[in-house]
């Protein structure tokens, strides 16, 4: 089973990018602007930490 998942994982994104592109590309665009939110939030902790101290 565990050799199965990451084949199926990777069978279904390549089927979903081909199938609905649009659908796809906001996804990842969705993600890439939830990484920037917390990348943001971490360098905000750190820094109100750091200047706490």
């Amino acid at each position: 089973m565990k050799a199965v998942l990451p084949w199926a994982f990777w069978i279904f994104v390549a089927f979903y990018v081909v199938t609905a592109p649009t659908e796809a590309a906001a996804f990842l665009h969705t993600a890439a602007g939830w990484l920037g939110a917390l990348g943001n939030g971490l360098s905000t902790v750190v820094t109100d930490t750091t200047n706490s101290a």
